[in-house]
């Protein structure tokens, strides 16, 4: 807009009005200097409307260039010239089988695009959607078209952003040389499906939904498929309850909560029945369960751990530590709710009497300090026999960047431990944010090794030489994969007698991306630690949170960071001085992917896991052989709502099923299948009673779900 018309706005609005009635008033009787200072607001508001900006822009394009990578290709179509666009709309205005494009321009014309695609080579439908009912253009239809390997999805839908709409005619283009489109499903508004066999190209299909074949879709059904499906199982036997924390009120500067990463799912036959049971990790003020498949899914509480019931547990385990046949219950605490001077993190182990009662031994572990625990791991790393422990410090639950460590502790045959750190494994005081770590002899020589993932972390690996450990991470070639890891496990998906690992990352529809560091300190020096996220311009980099929320963390700020300008301008070795940012604790992340490490004839390899698996956050993974064809397929689940708003939420998954398929010694994950369950998931597990699999999904501050697997 120029600056006439922002003048004609002022006008319109009576505020250039206001001031010359004002002004009138004052040259009728009104003392002297009333009429300067009305002057002097008149010539103010002018000026400031003479010294908005008012530059055209360009407007952007953007080619798909397929795994929902876009590349801005305006200028290359015919897009470039600068404008002050404010509305858009497109249609086929030339009936030759492709869409041009109009674009409403202020104080100027609008723009016609033709579209000058050769439709003799790539080729469209277009369909014309209708009902005799109410919803006469079938708004919400969605039409999916197959063509060979190809799938193509449309929604109709005709508004296109503010006062903007397009004609309801669905083209949909169709790519290179397709001659016939095997099959159009059209899903209508109330969910009845619809199908059309054969459909040929370059055609405007005329559709009235009451003269086609309808079938209904599967009722009460998360997913259908020749060889997988889950079924609801009502249940209401456990909600999670959360802590009541929010994290940005302790972290002004963090873009996500760090303390809903709960609850935990552990399997074990707990009450030696010649079944497994899982154990669900309570929440602050709630104590866990363990659910009893054998006698009907029924919830079962120890009146031991209801003790306890003031922490928050994160991922336990179920191991026999006293050699007595039956599994004990270490209840791991962790969370950010309490700080590290709370017995609120204390760490506890439950002995069991075989019958699945528990009764606490009070001086069984080592720890004189609590922390905030993040997981716990069997491993009987010296071979003498009886299960020794890894337990690993999430962070300091009141300064996210600091702490993070790992405990080697040693089992003396009947369940007491002595922490054997500085001796057998002293780098795992040193490594940093764990979330999640996997006891698994990778190289065969018999000696059980640790593999490590974490905030900010690298895969690391902790080889096991005959009860030492050493950092190993060359042995993997898993250099330079520092990310934001939430889960481990592993298994020998191509069947090649090594195991391969799954690792659970922050994926990639997200604002952030690879390079971006974390900068820790007290940075203004008054007690509270701060956490500087940035991102990296041309080899600089700038913090990422807004300047408001940047300032009030830091008022000692303000006057240097006085106008917007200013701090978008400033990188953050400019905002503060090398003696203060040498003293910083600097994270970095290079990998942001969920991937397979995948082991092979050469050694081993990441492989990204399908592009369905990189929405969102996965907090959970769980492999198993679900349609019984003899190969490991994978379920996933993730999410995480409390982002801040500028970030937002990481929302994108409800569930995915990667079906596992191997092929002359090569193993892959098809496609995801979205299974259609809703919430923060944090834990999966699925456990087998009577020949049927149930698969549980653990959800932070919600009802734990159940499903059967209906092969």
């Amino acid at each position: 807009m120029d600056n006439d018309g922002l003048r004609d706005i002022f006008i319109a609005n009576g505020i250039y009005k206001d001031l010359l009635d004002r002004d009138y008033l004052a040259y009728s009787g009104a003392q002297e200097n009333v009429r300067k200072i009305i002057k002097e607001e008149q010539n103010a508001i002018l000026k400031l409307i003479d010294l908005m900006p008012s530059s055209k822009f360009p407007n952007y394009a953007f080619k798909n260039e397929g795994n929902l990578k876009f590349t801005n290709s305006a200028f290359e179509w015919g897009f470039g010239e600068p404008m002050f666009s404010s509305g858009s709309a497109y249609g086929d205005l030339d009936n030759d089988g492709d869409l041009d494009l109009v674009v409403n321009n202020i104080n100027a014309q609008a723009g016609v695009f033709r579209n000058n695609s050769d439709s003799s080579r790539y080729k469209s439908i277009s369909l014309s959607i209708t009902s005799k009912g109410k919803n006469t253009f079938s708004v919400g239809t969605m039409i999916t078209a197959y063509c060979g390997h190809k799938k193509l999805i449309v929604d109709n839908f005709v508004t296109r952003g503010f006062q903007s709409s397009v004609e309801p005619i669905v083209t949909m283009g169709l790519g290179a040389e397709i001659k016939v489109i095997d099959s159009i499903h059209i899903r209508w508004p109330d969910n009845d499906y619809s199908v059309m066999y054969n459909v040929p190209v370059n055609k405007r299909l005329n559709i009235v939904r009451e003269e086609l074949q309808e079938f209904k879709q599967y009722k009460n059904i998360k997913y259908v498929s020749e060889k997988f499906s889950l079924e609801p199982v009502p249940s209401k036997i456990f909600k999670h309850q959360r802590s009541g924390l929010i994290d940005f009120n302790r972290d002004r500067l963090l873009p996500h909560v760090y303390s809903n990463e709960m609850p935990a799912l552990i399997k074990g036959d707990i009450n030696n029945d010649g079944f497994d049971e899982i154990y669900v990790g309570g929440g602050k003020d709630q104590s866990g369960i363990y659910i009893d498949f054998a006698s009907g899914i029924k919830a079962v509480r120890s009146t031991e751990i209801e003790k306890y019931k003031i922490s928050e547990e994160t991922k336990g385990l179920l191991v026999d530590v006293d050699n007595d046949g039956d599994l004990d219950l270490y209840m791991a605490a962790g969370g950010r709710f309490y700080s590290k001077i709370s017995n609120a993190l204390q760490d506890r182990l439950f002995i069991n009497d075989g019958k699945g009662d528990f009764k606490e031994a009070s001086n069984a572990l080592p720890f004189y300090e609590f922390f905030s625990t993040s997981t716990v791991a069997a491993i009987d790393f010296d071979k003498d026999g009886d299960s020794d422990l890894l337990v690993c410090e999430r962070f300091d639950p009141y300064y996210y960047g600091l702490g993070g460590r790992g405990f080697l502790l040693e089992n003396n045959g009947k369940g007491i431990f002595a922490d054997v750190t500085e001796k057998f494994a002293p780098e795992l005081k040193k490594l940093g944010m764990i979330t999640d770590a996997e006891i698994s002899d990778f190289d065969n020589d018999g000696w059980k090794d640790i593999v490590l993932i974490g905030d900010w972390m690298p895969i690391t690996l902790m080889k096991n030489n005959q009860g030492n450990f050493v950092k190993s991470n060359e042995v993997l070639g898993v250099a330079n994969t520092e990310g934001w890891w939430n889960d481990i496990v592993s298994e020998d998906l191509n069947k090649d007698g090594k195991p391969d690992f799954i690792l659970a990352n922050h994926g990639l529809n997200t604002f952030f991306k690879t390079g971006d560091r974390m900068y820790v300190n007290d940075f203004d020096k008054n007690g509270s630690i701060e956490q500087i996220f940035c991102t990296e311009v041309n080899g600089k980099y700038y913090p990422i949170v807004d300047k408001d929320e940047f300032v009030s963390q830091l008022p000692a700020l303000k006057k240097q960071l006085l106008y917007y300008k200013d701090y978008a301008k400033k990188s953050i070795d400019q905002i503060f001085p090398e003696t203060i940012l040498s003293e910083s604790k600097i994270f970095q992340v290079n990998l942001l992917v969920s991937v397979v490490l995948m082991s092979g004839p050469a050694g081993y390899q990441l492989i990204d896991l399908p592009l369905e698996g990189q929405y969102s956050p996965i907090y959970s993974l769980l492999v198993s052989d679900f349609d019984n064809d003899g190969i490991d397929d994978l379920i996933v689940g993730g999410n995480q709502f409390e982002v801040k708003p500028q970030f937002g939420s990481y929302n994108a998954s409800n569930g995915w099923y990667f079906k596992g398929v191997l092929n002359e010694g090569k193993f892959t994950f098809q496609s995801g299948i979205d299974l259609k369950i809703s919430g923060q998931i944090r834990d999966i597990e699925v456990v087998e009673f009577n020949g049927v699999k149930y698969v549980l999904f653990a959800k932070y501050d919600d009802e734990l779900e159940i499903f059967k697997v209906a092969n």
